[in-house]
């Protein structure tokens, strides 16, 4: 199928589906087929059902629409990718990122923090950005908690940046998500930030649930969530928690209950997560069985996170 045979699939399903009109059959794994192509292109999901359910009126729409967020240049050389007449692999470095031991927590614990591979004035550019946008000045906590439309709990729905891209897009990053992967033939997914400041009297984070982010109707697949804390991430600044090892029980666990909203609702009061606070620039890669959720901020300075995460090409 050429990139301009999926657009005008992938559109005209979603402008039906907005019509009220019967949902045509799906092509065989469609999901992994958009999942692709949106990662190829660069754009975040929500962005651009967002726009296909917002704005969008006709596939020629959708073809403006998609110029004008990545570039004309960039959807050419995403066309090509996504048709095979081009390539994104990159060489991997011949000192490889992951040691024996690492490896060895990889498989036994499903999660792994590392340091070092995204340059610290990266971070604090991305940082940056995330105060800007929503208008905080870190010396005036009164700015702290802005009622901005695209601030959900802590979930900052903002894709097209370039210091984001930049980092999601460093050599090191792939590197490390291509040898948990084992391939080369993956590409960087289109992830949002997040920004969660301290808990007050007036502001309680609700959002700390133990939680998968998994689509239960199909069995689960080796995926690999993760995100850069982009400032210093110490345990009472609501680092991100996991039960470690759950990976291993994560079948039994499911065949405990009638269906998976009772496993979820199960889930947020399992005991034996953990903390994993991080240093700036540290990443955090986990298995998307772990049961996992952000933690409270009882800290006195907000904290950043940018996530990654990376689609199989094959």
């Amino acid at each position: 199928m050429t990139n301009d045979e999926f657009i005008h699939y992938f559109v005209t399903t979603h402008l039906d589906v907005k019509a009220g009109k019967p949902r045509p059959q799906s092509l065989p794994d469609h999901e992994k087929m958009e999942n692709r192509w949106l990662a190829l292109h660069g754009l975040g999901k929500l962005e651009t059902f967002r726009y296909l359910y917002g704005e969008c009126r006709s596939v020629a729409d959708f073809h403006q629409w998609l110029r004008d967020t990545r570039g004309a240049d960039t959807v050419i050389e995403a066309s090509s990718l996504f048709e095979g007449t081009a390539t994104n692999e990159i060489k991997p470095s011949t000192q490889p990122i992951l040691n024996a031991a690492q490896w060895q927590h990889w498989q036994e614990q499903g999660f792994l923090r590392i340091g070092g591979l995204v340059p610290l004035e990266s971070c604090a550019r991305v940082k940056q950005f995330i105060c800007d946008y929503q208008g905080i000045d870190l010396n005036d906590a009164a700015t702290w908690y802005p009622n901005h439309s695209d601030w959900h709990g802590l979930m900052l729905q903002v894709y097209q940046q370039s210091d984001m891209e930049a980092i999601r897009r460093q050599p090191a990053v792939k590197q490390l998500f291509a040898e948990l992967y084992q391939t080369q033939r993956i590409a960087a997914n289109t992830d949002k930030v997040s920004y969660n400041p301290p808990e007050t009297e007036h502001w309680q984070f609700r959002h700390h649930g133990l939680h998968w982010d998994i689509d239960h109707s199909r069995p689960p697949e080796y995926y690999i969530q993760g995100l850069i804390y982009l400032d210093d991430t110490p345990e009472d600044r609501g680092p991100l928690r996991l039960i470690p090892g759950f990976h291993h029980r994560y079948q039994a666990y499911q065949q405990q209950f009638n269906d998976p909203i009772a496993a979820q609702q199960a889930i947020a009061r399992e005991p034996g997560a953990i903390p994993v606070p991080g240093q700036q620039g540290d990443i955090v890669v986990w298995l998307q069985t772990l049961p996992h959720a952000a933690s409270i901020n009882r800290s006195d300075r907000p904290r950043f996170v940018q996530y990654l995460s990376f689609t199989k090409l094959d």
